[in-house]
């Protein structure tokens, strides 16, 4: 679950001073030390407190990979998740790059980036035109956000986009119902079923209203 944060606004860098140095895969990253304990308490205990990182101003991350890193540093600085490849060129976002975005979210308890994650899992177009590279991506990223239990938030997100997406190639969805996880498809059915309860109501209302409007204009009151 996302850990409570500080609801104050974030620092102002233009009256920082200080900076760290955050090496990833050998690459050193210099960032704003009050911004970047500012988003995340992970690295506010550890270059504030007694460990040898707050002596050095200086953390190694081994199990980092730099593409994720690079979003998460774009994030803390401009509240925007944005995926960029080696020329500095904004690339598209996957499903799998903001679960496992997650992932380091969690571990370095950022909550503002989980609640942006999950908004952005709502508003992320699909990745290709070609259902076999989407399918990769729903695929993919329903068995990350579904390997810990714990996640429950990120999981509904994503049972959430399946199920949206099932208006796009509702006959190829079907088919891949073998291929999601198993502790995921008692909430996928639900949430389906929910999903057409609603559309059906919805058409229900509408005819319902076109009749309305036909008796108004009629001037009849037929049993439809």
């Amino acid at each position: 679950m996302p850990t409570p944060y500080n609801k104050a606004g974030p620092p102002d860098i233009a009256k920082s001073t200080s900076i760290v140095t955050i090496i990833v895969k050998e690459q050193k990253h210099i960032v704003h030390k009050e911004l970047i304990c500012f988003y995340s308490p992970f690295f506010d205990k550890a270059f504030n407190g007694a460990f040898i990182e707050g002596s050095t101003q200086e953390i190694k991350l081994e199990e980092v990979e730099l593409e994720l890193f690079g979003i998460f540093v774009n994030f803390i600085y401009t509240q925007s998740l944005r995926k960029t490849d080696e020329n500095g060129k904004e690339v598209y976002m996957t499903l799998v790059d903001v679960v496992s975005l997650w992932g380091l979210a969690e571990q370095w308890l950022c909550k503002r980036l989980q609640d942006k994650i999950i908004l952005e899992i709502g508003a992320l177009p699909l990745a290709n035109t070609t259902v076999a590279k989407n399918k990769n991506d729903l695929i993919s990223a329903s068995r990350a956000a579904f390997r810990h239990d714990k996640d429950k938030v990120l999981q509904d997100a994503i049972v959430s986009k399946v199920v949206n997406t099932a208006g796009t190639y509702p006959e190829e969805l079907e088919s891949w119902t073998n291929l999601y996880p198993m502790s995921m498809l008692q909430q996928l059915f639900k949430k389906q079923r929910s999903f057409y309860d609603a559309k059906i109501s919805t058409m229900q209302m509408t005819i319902h209203d076109l009749h309305t409007e036909l008796d108004e204009i009629t001037g009849s009151d037929y049993d439809w």
